[in-house]
Protein backbone atom coordinates (compact mmCIF):
# COMPACT_ATOMS: atom_id res chain seq x y z
CA UNK A 1 0.00 0.00 0.00
CA UNK A 2 1.68 2.93 -0.94
CA UNK A 3 2.27 6.04 1.68
CA UNK A 4 -0.01 8.78 1.74
CA UNK A 5 2.92 11.24 1.68
CA UNK A 6 3.62 9.49 -2.02
CA UNK A 7 0.29 10.92 -2.99
CA UNK A 8 1.03 14.53 -4.71
CA UNK A 9 -2.10 16.27 -3.53
CA UNK A 10 -1.00 15.57 0.30
CA UNK A 11 1.94 15.73 -0.11
CA UNK A 12 2.29 19.36 1.14
CA UNK A 13 0.06 18.76 4.22
CA UNK A 14 2.41 16.28 5.68
CA UNK A 15 5.33 18.55 5.01
CA UNK A 16 7.25 22.13 6.59
CA UNK A 17 4.81 24.32 7.94
CA UNK A 18 1.76 22.42 6.78
CA UNK A 19 2.97 19.61 9.04
CA UNK A 20 0.11 21.38 11.18
CA UNK A 21 -2.80 20.23 9.24
CA UNK A 22 -1.89 16.41 9.78
CA UNK A 23 -3.77 16.24 13.17
CA UNK A 24 -6.66 17.78 11.75
CA UNK A 25 -6.17 15.56 8.64
CA UNK A 26 -6.32 12.49 11.15
CA UNK A 27 -8.52 13.46 13.36
CA UNK A 28 -11.34 13.86 10.47
CA UNK A 29 -10.14 10.73 9.00
CA UNK A 30 -11.63 8.71 12.52
CA UNK A 31 -14.64 10.54 12.41
CA UNK A 32 -15.30 9.12 9.42
CA UNK A 33 -13.76 5.86 9.91
CA UNK A 34 -16.05 5.83 13.52
CA UNK A 35 -19.37 6.65 10.98
CA UNK A 36 -18.72 4.06 8.43
CA UNK A 37 -18.20 1.38 11.29
CA UNK A 38 -21.57 2.78 12.87
CA UNK A 39 -23.77 2.30 9.94
CA UNK A 40 -21.98 -0.69 9.24
CA UNK A 41 -23.16 -2.20 12.86
CA UNK A 42 -26.84 -0.72 12.14
CA UNK A 43 -26.80 -2.93 8.94
CA UNK A 44 -25.47 -5.76 10.38
CA UNK A 45 -28.18 -4.79 13.31
CA UNK A 46 -31.13 -4.37 11.05
CA UNK A 47 -32.49 -7.77 11.54
CA UNK A 48 -32.81 -7.52 15.17
CA UNK A 49 -35.27 -5.41 17.49
CA UNK A 50 -36.09 -2.46 15.99
CA UNK A 51 -36.43 -0.58 19.57
CA UNK A 52 -32.52 -1.55 19.91
CA UNK A 53 -31.38 -0.87 16.73
CA UNK A 54 -33.16 3.00 17.42
CA UNK A 55 -31.60 2.97 20.41
CA UNK A 56 -28.06 2.05 19.15
CA UNK A 57 -29.12 4.47 15.41
CA UNK A 58 -29.57 7.52 18.76
CA UNK A 59 -26.36 7.19 20.79
CA UNK A 60 -24.55 6.58 17.55
CA UNK A 61 -25.52 9.84 15.87
CA UNK A 62 -25.63 11.70 19.41
CA UNK A 63 -21.52 10.24 20.27
CA UNK A 64 -20.33 11.10 16.33
CA UNK A 65 -22.60 14.73 16.37
CA UNK A 66 -20.86 15.64 19.61
CA UNK A 67 -17.25 14.42 17.94
CA UNK A 68 -17.76 16.35 14.96
CA UNK A 69 -18.71 19.27 16.65
CA UNK A 70 -15.49 18.66 19.00
CA UNK A 71 -13.22 18.53 15.87
CA UNK A 72 -14.99 21.82 14.18
CA UNK A 73 -14.38 23.65 17.32
CA UNK A 74 -10.74 22.94 16.88
CA UNK A 75 -11.22 24.30 13.74
CA UNK A 76 -13.12 27.29 14.36
CA UNK A 77 -10.38 28.39 17.21
CA UNK A 78 -7.37 27.73 14.75
CA UNK A 79 -8.95 30.32 12.05
CA UNK A 80 -10.36 32.61 14.21
CA UNK A 81 -6.74 33.06 16.18
CA UNK A 82 -8.53 33.52 19.80
CA UNK A 83 -9.27 31.71 22.83
CA UNK A 84 -12.73 30.66 23.65
CA UNK A 85 -12.53 28.43 26.70
CA UNK A 86 -15.88 26.29 25.74
CA UNK A 87 -14.81 25.55 22.44
CA UNK A 88 -11.22 24.41 24.05
CA UNK A 89 -13.05 21.72 26.08
CA UNK A 90 -15.07 20.26 23.52
CA UNK A 91 -12.09 20.14 21.59
CA UNK A 92 -9.91 18.44 23.87
CA UNK A 93 -12.21 15.80 24.91
CA UNK A 94 -13.15 15.49 21.15
CA UNK A 95 -9.09 14.93 20.71
CA UNK A 96 -8.23 12.26 23.61
CA UNK A 97 -11.38 10.55 21.77
CA UNK A 98 -10.33 10.54 18.37
CA UNK A 99 -6.57 10.65 18.62
CA UNK A 100 -5.82 6.83 19.38
CA UNK A 101 -7.90 5.98 16.07
CA UNK A 102 -6.32 8.66 13.81
CA UNK A 103 -3.19 6.89 15.61
CA UNK A 104 -3.93 3.72 13.75
CA UNK A 105 -5.22 5.20 10.82
CA UNK A 106 -2.17 7.23 9.87
CA UNK A 107 0.31 4.09 10.86
CA UNK A 108 -1.37 1.98 8.27
CA UNK A 109 -1.09 4.96 5.81
CA UNK A 110 2.33 4.91 6.19
CA UNK A 111 2.32 8.04 8.52
CA UNK A 112 4.72 7.72 11.98
CA UNK A 113 2.97 8.06 15.20
CA UNK A 114 5.77 10.35 15.99
CA UNK A 115 4.84 12.88 13.07
CA UNK A 116 1.41 12.57 14.24
CA UNK A 117 2.41 13.54 17.62
CA UNK A 118 4.25 16.61 16.20
CA UNK A 119 1.62 17.46 14.61
CA UNK A 120 -0.60 17.53 17.66
CA UNK A 121 1.99 19.60 19.80
CA UNK A 122 2.45 22.01 17.24
CA UNK A 123 -1.15 22.96 17.01
CA UNK A 124 -1.42 22.76 21.09
CA UNK A 125 1.35 24.96 21.37
CA UNK A 126 -0.28 27.49 19.04
CA UNK A 127 -3.65 27.35 21.02
CA UNK A 128 -1.67 27.72 24.13
CA UNK A 129 -0.14 31.11 22.77
CA UNK A 130 -3.58 32.44 21.74
CA UNK A 131 -4.32 31.81 25.42
CA UNK A 132 -1.78 32.89 27.34
CA UNK A 133 -1.57 35.47 30.12
CA UNK A 134 0.91 37.18 32.21
CA UNK A 135 2.22 34.55 34.87
CA UNK A 136 4.42 34.85 38.34
CA UNK A 137 7.29 33.67 37.91
CA UNK A 138 6.81 31.43 40.78
CA UNK A 139 3.93 29.45 38.74
CA UNK A 140 5.55 28.67 35.79
CA UNK A 141 7.06 25.48 35.71
CA UNK A 142 10.12 24.37 33.52
CA UNK A 143 10.01 20.22 32.98
CA UNK A 144 13.02 18.76 32.00
CA UNK A 145 13.59 15.26 31.24
CA UNK A 146 16.78 13.57 32.79
CA UNK A 147 18.12 12.46 29.60
CA UNK A 148 19.49 15.85 29.28
CA UNK A 149 22.07 15.42 32.08
CA UNK A 150 25.29 14.40 30.80
CA UNK A 151 25.02 9.70 30.33
CA UNK A 152 28.08 9.59 33.06
CA UNK A 153 27.54 12.45 35.21
CA UNK A 154 28.19 11.24 38.45
CA UNK A 155 26.26 13.85 40.53
CA UNK A 156 22.81 12.33 40.68
CA UNK A 157 19.91 15.45 40.63
CA UNK A 158 16.74 15.86 42.76
CA UNK A 159 13.89 16.70 41.74
CA UNK A 160 14.63 20.35 41.90
CA UNK A 161 18.29 19.63 40.21
CA UNK A 162 20.28 20.69 43.03
CA UNK A 163 23.26 18.65 42.95
CA UNK A 164 24.15 20.42 38.97
CA UNK A 165 27.94 21.30 39.29
CA UNK A 166 27.56 23.33 35.96
CA UNK A 167 30.23 21.53 34.30
CA UNK A 168 29.40 22.46 31.03
CA UNK A 169 29.47 18.37 29.83
CA UNK A 170 25.42 19.13 29.42
CA UNK A 171 23.21 22.14 29.15
CA UNK A 172 21.66 21.56 32.54
CA UNK A 173 24.11 24.57 33.66
CA UNK A 174 22.54 27.24 31.00
CA UNK A 175 19.14 25.60 31.68
CA UNK A 176 19.46 26.10 35.23
CA UNK A 177 20.97 29.86 34.98
CA UNK A 178 17.37 30.72 32.81
CA UNK A 179 15.21 29.40 35.86
CA UNK A 180 17.83 31.50 37.81
CA UNK A 181 17.34 34.84 35.43
CA UNK A 182 13.28 34.69 35.15
CA UNK A 183 13.02 32.99 38.49
CA UNK A 184 11.13 30.27 37.77
CA UNK A 185 10.61 26.85 38.75
CA UNK A 186 11.82 23.95 37.53
CA UNK A 187 11.35 20.19 38.23
CA UNK A 188 13.93 17.60 36.66
CA UNK A 189 11.95 14.13 36.22
CA UNK A 190 13.51 10.83 35.41
CA UNK A 191 10.11 9.67 33.57
CA UNK A 192 6.76 10.68 32.81
CA UNK A 193 5.18 9.66 35.91
CA UNK A 194 7.65 11.54 38.15
CA UNK A 195 6.52 14.58 35.56
CA UNK A 196 2.94 14.14 36.22
CA UNK A 197 3.68 13.81 40.21
CA UNK A 198 5.52 16.99 39.73
CA UNK A 199 2.88 19.20 38.00
CA UNK A 200 0.49 17.74 40.80
CA UNK A 201 2.79 18.38 43.71
CA UNK A 202 3.97 21.83 42.48
CA UNK A 203 0.50 23.12 41.40
CA UNK A 204 1.83 25.45 38.56
CA UNK A 205 -0.55 27.32 36.51
CA UNK A 206 1.26 26.95 33.48
CA UNK A 207 4.12 24.53 32.05
CA UNK A 208 6.94 24.76 29.37
CA UNK A 209 7.94 21.19 28.93
CA UNK A 210 10.81 19.16 27.07
CA UNK A 211 10.39 15.76 26.58
CA UNK A 212 10.42 13.19 22.99
CA UNK A 213 7.34 12.79 21.36
CA UNK A 214 5.66 10.34 23.42
CA UNK A 215 6.21 11.89 26.90
CA UNK A 216 4.84 15.50 25.32
CA UNK A 217 1.90 14.02 24.00
CA UNK A 218 0.89 11.80 27.23
CA UNK A 219 1.55 15.16 29.38
CA UNK A 220 -0.20 17.48 27.51
CA UNK A 221 -3.66 15.24 26.92
CA UNK A 222 -3.46 13.94 31.05
CA UNK A 223 -3.04 17.66 32.11
CA UNK A 224 -5.53 19.58 29.80
CA UNK A 225 -6.61 21.84 30.93
CA UNK A 226 -3.28 23.34 32.54
CA UNK A 227 -1.45 25.39 29.73
CA UNK A 228 1.71 23.09 28.52
CA UNK A 229 3.91 24.45 25.61
CA UNK A 230 5.45 21.21 24.87
CA UNK A 231 9.08 21.59 23.57
CA UNK A 232 10.45 18.49 21.43
CA UNK A 233 14.30 17.46 22.67
CA UNK A 234 16.64 16.59 19.81
CA UNK A 235 18.71 13.31 20.13
CA UNK A 236 21.89 13.26 18.04
CA UNK A 237 22.89 10.23 20.35
CA UNK A 238 19.42 8.44 20.04
CA UNK A 239 16.40 8.48 22.71
CA UNK A 240 16.66 9.03 26.12
CA UNK A 241 20.70 9.47 25.73
CA UNK A 242 22.62 12.70 25.74
CA UNK A 243 19.98 14.75 24.55
CA UNK A 244 19.93 18.02 23.75
CA UNK A 245 17.51 21.30 23.56
CA UNK A 246 17.10 24.80 22.14
CA UNK A 247 17.90 27.18 24.53
CA UNK A 248 16.42 29.86 22.69
CA UNK A 249 13.14 28.08 22.33
CA UNK A 250 13.56 27.80 26.08
CA UNK A 251 13.29 31.42 26.41
CA UNK A 252 11.23 32.19 24.19
CA UNK A 253 8.30 29.83 25.64
CA UNK A 254 9.46 31.50 29.19
CA UNK A 255 8.88 34.57 28.08
CA UNK A 256 5.37 34.03 26.31
CA UNK A 257 3.94 32.43 29.60
CA UNK A 258 5.66 36.00 31.94
CA UNK A 259 4.47 38.76 29.63
CA UNK A 260 1.59 36.97 27.95
CA UNK A 261 0.58 36.74 24.42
Amino acid sequence: MPSLTAIPWLEGIFSGEMNKRLVLVALGAALVFLAASAALMLWLLSKQSRILQLLLAASAVALLAALFVGVSSLVLLLLWNRPWPFLERIAAWAVGFLYPVAQKLCQLGGIGSDSLAQSFIAVNNRLVKLKAEPSEPGKLLLLLPHCLQWSQCPHKLNLDAVGCKRCGRCQLGELLALVENYGVRVAFATGGTLARQAVAQLKPSCVVAVACERDLLSGIMETSPLPVYGILNDRPQGPCHNTQVDLAKIEEALQLFLKGR
